[in-house]
């Protein structure tokens, strides 16, 4: 007598997805169906466990969306926000990626307002120079001043 695995095996070629244990199908196998959290008579996808039991030759499996439910609670990520998560972070890669011209762009603005900051610092200094030199010439002691000429209209 085939076992029940062998069984399932045999009437489908092949399950959408496998893994070393769990085998996911559309639906159900055989009948009866017995889901091991509803015991639901139509259940849709289902994970077939895979198992034999006594005194029960049938399908015993797990619904997809109570497995769903099952990895939530575990913290596990749905689908729709994997993808969601994956456009953020290609969206991030693309940002990163800019960041080393803009760098470059503010490294290059900087250095053009350095050299006109010290230009600017040069100018004031040699300006300072200058002003300076002139009071200093200014505060010599007059020579001995001739007198101013008299004229007919200075008395």
């Amino acid at each position: 007598m085939k076992t029940t695995t062998s069984l399932r095996s045999s009437i489908m070629s092949e399950p959408v997805f496998t893994s070393g244990r769990y085998l996911l199908w559309d639906k159900p196998l055989s009948h009866p169906y017995f889901d091991i959290i509803h015991r639901d008579t139509d259940p849709g996808r289902v994970f077939d466990l895979n198992l034999d039991l006594e005194n029960y030759n049938g399908s015993i499996y797990i619904k997809v969306q109570d497995i769903v439910e099952m990895a939530r609670t575990i913290g596990m990520l749905t689908v729709p926000e994997v993808e969601r998560l994956k456009e953020e972070n290609a969206e991030l890669r693309r940002q990163i990626n800019l960041l080393p011209a803009a760098q470059e762009e503010l490294k290059d603005g900087l250095d053009d307002l350095t050299a006109k900051f010290l230009a600017s610092i040069n100018n004031v200094d040699r300006i300072l120079d200058n002003s300076q030199r002139v009071e200093s010439q200014d505060n010599r002691k007059p020579a001995e001043a001739e007198p101013a000429p008299v004229g007919p209209f200075d008395l």
